[in-house]
């Protein structure tokens, strides 16, 4: 139905190859998954399938035919759509008119085109044959995270795709709405839709992919069914080219070493390809750190501008451990993320780091990992080094002046490295990139004593994950106050030394690592437990 032959394209601000010679056939009918490890060009292939870049040789065929994509419109036109990683929807509209932008062609909601509620009432009844619903008449800027994503896909089911592109669609979801999201792209698979799916999370693909594609450095080289024959261990080596793989929990920091941002491995390991953690012991926080509570939130009320609600909310965050707070964004995940970084005030209550209140702790002492990386992790026009200047901002000033020389050292002992000019636009690095970008400036220098940390393992490949993780036991272990906030159990299964779980602005259990249930865990979190 849908193939591409010798495909390529190189970034012409930087001379990157993103993508090199690729030939790849997506029959009609199939779910596909997209593998690699960030940067291996699989959001770019998304892009040159769906218009949105144009290839500089080769070709792409649909139904055997040369098509020749000049803007993402062309490939909307021809049923060819891309919902983006990053959800691009306008903030000041509704979400109703985001999703109404471009459907002028779709029959039964062009019709009721010139009357509001009309056309709200055909996209609800569009949206719900999928079982979607969504705030139709808020503003987009109020969606939580998952929303958004749900927003996005929605957005583009109702333009009736043939050939159907996601970008790590599930990276927000909980459980239950990964199902319901797989559900419903085998639901156009089996009315003759091409489904590719761009994803890192391997127990999806085995789980609910045909057949996958993997790519390495911008090339093809492994693609089979998913069968008994196949597991995550052989993904994870083709993926990354090693014979070798241990790709399991990390349960101690082997080394200090900063993440790197051209490997996406941890500085001084011993093997790039197949860092090995497992067997190394947990560390004893009591030895390396007192763990009293570091981070305290006492008697929290609040309300968010979805209506979600805190009354009393309390949790305590020790120092030399990571706490983990698990549960769905519109229960409170995203409420309370805001409310540790001082982006939304509490009506009454305390939030205080080592007795200080939050407000009065210096940029420079915590690290903040947001969920929406694009919108409050990054200054979109700004560039590499000012978006990685900004913890560091007290110590590149002499007498309240500007110092180059200052800059300079800085940048020296950075562990962002990246083949390209630090003036360059932030945002033309690969979203891969940006998250590197995120997580050196944040974890590394000045090393944090406070780390909130939302969403660790979202759009991430292994490799970089378990860097992730290898930096967050490291800080832990040198006495930081971690918490994690997510909805991806198994992420804070992996990372955590503790977990909370949020339910309706409530936590409702609290597990050590040593009685970890993971069934548990989501059913505390959709409140199917027999005992709620």
């Amino acid at each position: 139905m849908f193939s591409t032959e010798n495909l390529r394209f190189t970034f012409p601000e930087n001379g990157i190859t993103a993508v090199d010679r690729v030939s790849i056939e997506f029959e009609a009918g199939k779910i596909y998954a997209l593998l690699g490890e960030n940067g291996a060009g699989k959001s770019t292939l998304a892009r040159l399938c769906t218009g949105h870049l144009q290839p500089d040789s080769g070709r792409i065929l649909y139904n055997g035919a040369p098509l020749n994509l000049h803007s993402a419109a062309d490939g909307i036109a021809r049923g060819i759509v891309l919902t983006p990683q990053h959800p691009q929807l306008s903030t000041e509209l509704t979400v109703w008119e985001n999703l109404a932008i471009g459907l002028h062609t779709a029959k039964d909601i062009a019709s009721n085109f010139l009357s509001p509620q009309k056309t709200q009432n055909a996209i609800a009844a569009a949206l719900a044959r999928y079982g979607i619903t969504l705030p139709l008449t808020q503003k987009a800027e109020t969606l939580d995270t998952a929303q958004l994503h749900w927003a996005a896909i929605g957005e583009t089911l109702l333009k009736n795709p043939s050939v159907f592109f996601l970008d790590e669609p599930s990276a927000s979801f909980s459980p239950q709405e990964i199902t319901q999201l797989y559900g419903i792209l085998r639901s156009c698979a089996d009315r003759g839709a091409c489904i590719i799916v761009v994803t890192h999370r391997i127990q999806e693909v085995l789980s609910f992919i045909d057949t996958v594609h993997i790519l390495r450095n911008g090339k093809t080289v492994w693609h089979g069914s998913i069968d008994s024959t196949v597991n995550a261990n052989l993904l994870l080596q083709e993926i990354f080219g090693s014979e070798q793989a241990e790709w399991t929990a990390v349960e101690a920091p082997p080394d200090t070493s900063p993440i790197q941002a051209d490997t996406g491995i941890a500085a001084g390991s011993s093997n790039v390809d197949t860092p090995s953690y497992a067997n190394t012991p947990q560390p004893d926080a009591a030895s390396s750190a007192q763990s009293a509570a570091g981070l305290t939130v006492s008697h929290v009320a609040a309300v968010s501008s979805r209506g979600v609600r805190f009354s009393d909310f309390s949790i305590d965050i020790p120092h030399g451990k990571i706490t983990g707070v698990v549960g769905i964004k519109k229960q409170g995940l995203e409420l309370l993320e805001y409310l540790l970084v001082n982006t939304l005030k509490p009506d009454s209550g305390t939030i205080r780091f080592d007795g200080q209140p939050l407000t009065r702790i210096p940029r420079e002492t915590y690290a903040y990992i947001p969920s929406k990386r694009m919108k409050n992790g990054i200054a979109g026009r700004h560039s590499i080094a000012e978006n990685l200047y900004v913890r560091a901002r007290a110590s590149l000033y002499r007498f309240g002046i500007y110092s180059p020389a200052a800059v300079e050292a800085w940048k020296r002992s950075c562990s962002f490295d990246i083949p390209r000019s630090w003036k360059d636009s932030v945002l033309s690095l690969s979203g891969g990139m940006i998250q590197k970008l995120i997580f050196s400036r944040e974890l590394d220098n000045p090393p944090p004593q406070l780390v909130i940390c939302a969403e660790p393992y979202w759009g991430l490949d292994r490799k970089v994950q378990l860097a992730l993780l290898q930096r967050l036991r490291h800080l832990a272990a040198a006495g930081a106050t971690i918490i994690v906030l997510t909805s991806d159990v198994d992420a804070a299964l992996e990372t955590c030394d503790s977990i909370h779980v949020l339910y309706r602005g409530i936590l409702t259990r609290f597990m050590e690592r040593s009685a970890y249930n993971r069934a548990e865990v989501i059913a505390a979190m959709m409140q199917a437990d027999k005992d709620e």
